[in-house]
């Protein structure tokens, strides 16, 4: 899995990087709640599961997007490279165009602040991990 190398890094030196890896997940608020209260929720939730050699997987409203993090100047910065398990390359120029770093905030209660200014929702969205283990298969 995923190892994070810190130089110096998110936390300083000799930090762990097991605060990101695992499973964290997420509530959007919907502008508009479709009648079905099994739809609103899976529309709703949000899953990132980020391993230990670099590899994360998102889910929002059931659109799984994978692809490869780092961390950078105090963040976690994730670029998505398949979409639905297709490369985003092969989704035309739009898509490659849209394909903005997405930018993970861990902040001091543990929780971390998803910020994707192309995605589902561009509004902030806070994430609790509720697993060191990520649910995450090697492509």
């Amino acid at each position: 899995m995923i190892a994070i190398i810190f130089a110096g890094g998110l936390l300083g030196c000799g930090s762990s990087n097991s605060q990101f890896v695992g499973k964290w997940v997420g509530k959007r608020t919907l502008a508009q709640q479709p009648e079905n209260p099994a739809l609103a929720a899976a529309l709703a939730h949000v899953e990132l599961h980020m391993t230990r050699d670099g590899e994360f997987l998102i889910k929002e409203a059931g659109v799984p997007k994978m692809g490869r993090f780092r961390v950078e100047k105090g963040m976690v910065i994730l670029r998505i490279e398949t979409y639905m398990g297709k490369p985003i390359e092969a989704l035309g120029s739009s898509a490659v165009e849209m394909n903005q770093p997405i930018r993970l905030s861990i902040q001091s209660d543990g929780s971390a602040t998803l910020d994707d200014p192309t995605g589902f929702d561009p509004a902030p969205l806070k994430l609790r991990r509720t697993s060191e283990t990520p649910e995450i298969r090697k492509r």
